[in-house]
């Protein structure tokens, strides 16, 4: 399955993981079905440990998230409270069950 897409967002709120939910196929279940992708952000307010952005589909899930990848260090998911306006382009490629 290949989704791609933009998304701006001028006013968030809330606190949590920055997600997109639903997208059209759940995937297959297991570690070789994990997914990331390539994206493209502006005007997002990286931490300063952030590398780079991937948005990432877990397997067994039709969710995605936006992780950032960090140096000797573990993975970390974008949080709401880090920037509550700009703008993403995204492209991911995964297996479902379909």
């Amino acid at each position: 399955m290949f989704v791609s897409g933009y998304t701006e967002v001028t006013g968030a709120t809330g606190a949590g993981a920055w997600t997109l939910n639903n997208l059209p196929f759940v995937g297959d279940n297991g570690t070789y079905y994990v997914a990331p992708g390539s994206c493209m952000m502006h005007n997002f307010n990286l931490p300063d440990t952030a590398l780079w952005v991937v948005p990432y589909k877990n397997s067994n899930t039709n969710d995605m998230s936006l992780y950032y990848t960090r140096d000797n260090n573990a993975w970390a998911q974008l949080q709401l409270s880090q920037d509550t306006a700009f703008r993403i382009i995204f492209s991911l490629t995964y297996h479902s069950v379909s």
